[in-house]
């Protein structure tokens, strides 16, 4: 199944950060916690045709409690409304 972005939404893939060891904590199983890192790196894989200002292949760095996962066919995707793109990410010219 194919997600075309629509309405300035990004279809995005959010790129792993290196995770520091942090403290474990115990808590019961039936409890849910979700906490969204405040800024996450992503790579844009699908813009929507209103959204002149992205391209696919691009990173970004987007505010991590905007991104929206959407369960759709096989597995989630992550979209995000461009408004949220704080900056891209470019690797640097040698």
């Amino acid at each position: 199944m194919i997600i075309k972005p629509q309405n300035r939404y990004l279809l995005v893939e959010v790129l792993e950060s290196e995770q520091e060891d942090k403290p474990t904590i115990l808590v019961p199983e039936d409890y849910a916690v979700k906490i969204a890192n405040e800024y996450q790196l992503v790579r844009i894989l699908a813009t929507a045709p209103d959204s002149p200002l992205f391209e696919a292949g691009q990173r970004a760095v987007v505010e991590g409690h905007m991104i929206k996962s959407v369960d759709v066919g096989s597995s989630p995707q992550q979209l995000v409304l461009e408004n949220y793109v704080l900056a891209l990410v470019e690797d640097e010219a040698v």
